[in-house]
């Protein structure tokens, strides 16, 4: 049998094809299994991201709730140093009566005593009022600095 110019160069296209097939199935896989690599990639950096966000959302939300016991402390303070000031004024009412008694022309020992016994008293709620308001002052200095640390 004598084979043709024709059927060489038909065989030869014929094995080109199949060459280039072969080539671009190799070609196609190592494409696929790129963007499938990439695609686990990109999946485990979303994942990341997601866990980075996440631990933000806790911090904030961390970081609100000390915010907010701060202002309620600070509220307390505000209060006591309200009742703070009213003892005060009280108190500076009950040296005018002590000055006023005492500087009358007839001068009551028994209201005079009962005066100064008052702003004893007054005197003595001054001073735990006063450290009420200093140990809540310090316990919010102490949370602030937990916090910051």
């Amino acid at each position: 049998m004598k084979i043709r110019p024709a059927q060489v160069i038909a065989l030869a296209v014929a094995g080109a094809l199949l060459f280039g097939s072969v080539v671009f199935v190799f070609v196609a896989t190592a494409d696929r299994n790129d963007a499938a690599d990439s695609r686990q990639q990109a999946a485990q950096k979303l994942h990341e991201q997601r866990a980075a966000t996440q631990d933000a959302e806790d911090q904030l939300t961390a970081a609100r709730s000390a915010r907010q016991a701060t202002i309620t402390q600070i509220g307390g303070i505000i209060g006591s140093t309200q009742g703070l000031a009213d003892i005060w004024n009280q108190g500076i009412d009950a040296a005018g009566t002590t000055q006023s008694i005492g500087s009358s022309e007839n001068p009551s020992v028994g209201d005079y005593n009962a005066a100064i016994e008052n702003g004893n008293a007054l005197a003595d709620q001054i001073d735990a009022a006063t450290q009420v308001v200093r140990d809540k002052i310090q316990s919010i200095s102490r949370d602030l600095a937990r916090q910051v640390a």
